[in-house]
């Protein structure tokens, strides 16, 4: 059932689906489209994160709310470069959340795979990586969050992925993912905690939660464990091409160069309490790689900034 406001969009999304199979039924924007989703008991809801009548997050929660409503699959979407709204939508019970321009191969594919997982499991997993999505998920982070002890928070943004999948296809992207959301896993099996928490928030971005002592290898490992699994994503002699396209004066990236950004954010560095602020404080920290031609973490540490990054 699609809850979008936009016409073009409706139509554009609509279409998509019922091309693959899917009955597409409408609801409206504002309150009265809960009871319409209550008696239409559809397997997935689609949200527009601008609707004009209504809080899109508001309206996720009330549906989350109602106990024949809990198995519902959810899906958001919205403006790429509205991050934060990303993150509260995903927060406020949303399962998945797809930024536009959208693919419609990959709109297809999380569609399909949200209301598979809802059927067999009674939760979900990301497309792409298999990690549990967002509500259980930043309940953990939460709690890792409220420990006394200092904790640290890193956002992990893939760059240039839009390119090389525009480039090679989103198959290919998709195992670029996978290649990163393994080595952020082994990176925190292998300098962090149990009690860590990894979570993909979908697009190209990830965050580990684990404590200040910690953090700094990990984000060491996977700047380099990505690095150096990098000439294995490309086909062959790309990753020559991408490397010295990187480095041209003219900055011509005929063939674009994937890399790893992170930024860092620690319990003593921030006045932050709310989860979304702290992610998006580690985001803008991120933010200060810019410069590097390759992958790069932040660290901000004692109000000092402390970069590391591989220049070419």
């Amino acid at each position: 059932m699609l809850v979008i406001d936009n016409e073009g969009t409706r139509k554009l999304v609509s279409h998509i689906l019922q091309e693959e199979g899917f009955e597409v039924l409408y609801a409206r924007g504002g309150w009265p489209g809960i009871e319409t989703i209550a008696e239409a008991a559809p397997s997935l809801v689609i949200l527009d994160s601008s609707l004009a009548e209504a809080d899109c997050n508001d309206l996720c929660r009330a549906l989350r709310r109602r106990s024949q409503l809990r198995d519902l699959a959810v899906m958001m979407i919205g403006s790429e470069a509205n991050y934060r709204q990303r993150l509260i939508g995903l927060q406020a019970g949303a399962d998945d959340f797809i930024a536009s321009p959208f693919d419609f191969t990959e709109l297809v594919m999380r569609a399909r795979n949200l209301v598979g997982c809802r059927k067999s499991h009674g939760l979900c997993q990301q497309q792409t990586t298999g990690l549990p999505i967002s509500s259980a998920t930043l309940a953990k982070i939460e709690n890792r969050l409220s420990d006394p002890s200092n904790w640290a928070v890193l956002y992990v943004e893939l760059n240039n992925l839009r390119t090389f999948n525009h480039r090679y296809g989103s198959s290919c992207g998709d195992q670029v993912i996978d290649t990163l959301e393994g080595i952020v896993g082994e990176s925190v099996a292998h300098h962090g905690e149990p009690e860590d928490v990894v979570a993909y928030l979908g697009s190209e971005d990830f965050t580990v939660t684990t404590t200040v002592a910690h953090a700094e290898a990990i984000a060491s490992e996977i700047i380099t464990a990505f690095d150096r699994a990098l000439p294995d994503v490309y086909p062959a002699g790309d990753y020559q091409r991408a490397t010295e396209s990187a480095r041209s004066v003219a900055r011509e990236r005929s063939v674009p160069l994937l890399t790893v950004s992170i930024g860092i954010a620690t319990r003593g560095d921030t006045q932050r309490d709310s989860l979304v602020d702290i992610i998006a404080e580690a985001k803008e920290v991120r933010g200060l790689t810019k410069g590097r031609l390759g992958s790069a973490y932040v660290f901000v540490k004692n109000r000092r900034v402390l970069g590391v990054g591989r220049d070419l």
